[in-house]
């Protein structure tokens, strides 16, 4: 995992939630609608292969809430480069997140 793939997670993510509607639309990269207690997954691809990702990375999420309730998430290695995290929140309305990972190396 490089500096290059923490930085590129350091980006806000935003959520936009809504009473009804799809439970899960991509709508942009950046982008996520769903329903208010339904679970949106975020996808995240490392820059480079890491040797033993599962035991030597930490991968969080944090997100901020409409009433500012900050939950932080911990992603899990879903195998090869790839980062996963899923969260579900009560609240409706646009929603902030954004990653931290122990990986220093470039």
């Amino acid at each position: 995992m490089s500096l290059r793939f923490c930085r590129f997670l350091i980006r806000s993510i935003v959520l936009v939630v809504f009473s009804s509607g799809p439970s899960a639309l991509a709508v942009h990269p950046e982008l996520s609608v769903v329903e208010a207690n339904r679970v949106v997954g975020l996808t995240f691809t490392a820059v480079n292969p890491n040797a033993d990702p599962f035991n030597t990375i930490d991968l969080d999420v944090t997100f901020t809430s409409p009433s500012a309730k900050v939950v932080r998430v911990p992603a899990f290695w879903a195998g090869g480069k790839t980062w996963r995290a899923r969260h579900a929140s009560p609240e409706l309305r646009v929603h902030s997140s954004v990653t931290s990972c122990t990986a220093r190396d470039d």
